[in-house]
């Protein structure tokens, strides 16, 4: 299995929603819109200002420990199919 042909099989692209005044940075308005527009469960990021923002529509803003603590807790309940 090719990681990248996967990946990309995985993906769809998305127009960022409006979310202009979400973030205290509006460079980050674009961000918070793609994480909306693709109804991610997380968006994982270093940025103090977004972290601190918490959730925003249904989406946890979450620091790369904080992602990696959810992920392994997901993954002690529901544990990946045999050969994933």
């Amino acid at each position: 299995m090719n990681l990248s042909t996967t990946n990309r099989e995985m993906a769809s692209l998305v127009a960022p929603a409006s979310a202009r005044g979400s973030a205290p940075d509006t460079d980050d308005d674009m961000v918070i819109g793609t994480a909306i527009a693709a109804h991610a469960d997380l968006l994982v990021t270093g940025d103090r200002a977004l972290l601190e923002l918490g959730d925003l529509a249904n989406c946890r803003i979450v620091s790369v420990s904080g992602a990696i603590r959810l992920i392994t807790e997901a993954e002690a309940l529901y544990p990946p199919a045999p050969g994933m």
